[in-house]
């Protein structure tokens, strides 16, 4: 849904400046090319250096609208971007996840893209 009327567009997006020099990632994984949409997507945004202060994950393709990641974002708080904290936190992504009979593979996806997303960034 949008709030344009018909006769307006979007000219530009603007990011609140509190997350300036923040992290940014995005990932989309499909099938061989052959699908125009995701079968899974995230987009992260991390803030901090060393230590992470703030993190706000949505994976896209695993429900009817984005899935906000909020217990993943409370785990990843004072943690260090890097293998060790994705390892920790990767499961969080899909607990409750409660899948339809041909898409359970979607879980697993989720818990790779979020530690994809902490390991392009590691700090060590």
């Amino acid at each position: 849904m949008t709030v344009l009327a018909d006769d307006e567009i979007l000219v530009s997006v603007r990011i609140p400046d509190t997350w300036a020099g923040a992290d940014f990632y995005f990932e989309k994984v499909a099938d061989r090319n052959v699908w125009d949409f995701a079968l899974v997507s995230i987009a992260a945004a991390f803030k901090g250096r060393g230590t992470i202060d703030a993190a706000h994950l949505v994976c896209g393709g695993v429900a009817c609208t984005p899935m906000r990641l909020a217990a993943v974002e409370r785990a990843l708080a004072g943690k260090p971007r890097n293998a060790q904290s994705a390892e920790s936190v990767a499961g969080i992504a899909s607990r409750g996840g409660d899948p339809l009979n041909h898409n359970a593979y979607k879980l697993t996806l989720m818990e790779n893209l979020v530690t994809r997303a902490l390991r392009a960034g590691e700090s060590s």
